[in-house]
């Protein structure tokens, strides 16, 4: 890490390593073996990487105990706190201490493909409303003194860079005409 940034959020810090190393943009990156980003710009000889407490980063991910999966997303107003959003039904409810692991899926167009099983936080807390849990997440990494941290990248022709080319051609959703519906056509 060559740079941090200096406001309270610490949202990106700059690293001395870029393309020419095979850094590319929407890379993992972690910190002691769990998640602190992913990279969000490259040069030929550094990068910039946007931590999980940037409000443009989410993260699918997983409570480890119960396996229910949401996405974790910085806390609106709170500075080093996470949220996850769980959307799946749950029959146990996650407590506090739970640990929160990357669920190995992409939620979205220009995410990362986060490996599975790279922690990510602990619960601190739960909230239920309407069949719906959120849970407040408590960093693992000590985002705020990063020295050295690590991406994982990946090998032209391997199986995450088919998914990571996928994921980055994939259009918005668009509505199925009713001719398409009428033939069985799904988008």
């Amino acid at each position: 890490v060559i740079f941090q940034s200096p406001n309270i959020w610490y949202s990106t810090i700059t690293i001395d390593h870029g393309s020419s190393s095979g850094v590319r943009v929407n890379d993992p990156v972690i910190a002691d073996e769990q998640l602190i980003g992913k990279v969000t710009w490259v040069a030929s000889d550094g990068a910039v990487v946007s931590l999980i407490t940037d409000s443009e980063v989410e993260v699918t991910a997983k409570l480890s105990a119960t396996g229910a999966v949401g996405l974790v997303q910085p806390e609106v107003g709170e500075p080093g706190r996470l949220l996850m959003q769980i959307y799946q039904p749950s029959t146990t409810s996650p407590v506090p201490g739970d640990y929160v692991v990357t669920a190995g899926k992409i939620s979205s167009r220009g995410d990362s493909l986060y490996p599975k099983g790279i922690p990510i936080g602990q619960v601190t807390s739960v909230n239920e409303q309407r069949g719906f849990k959120s849970v407040e997440v408590s960093p693992l990494a000590d985002l705020h003194s990063l020295e050295d941290v690590q991406v994982l990248t990946y090998t032209s022709g391997s199986r995450a860079a088919s998914v990571s080319n996928l994921a980055a051609s994939l259009t918005p959703a668009r509505q199925v005409s009713p001719e398409e519906e009428a033939q069985g056509g799904q988008v």
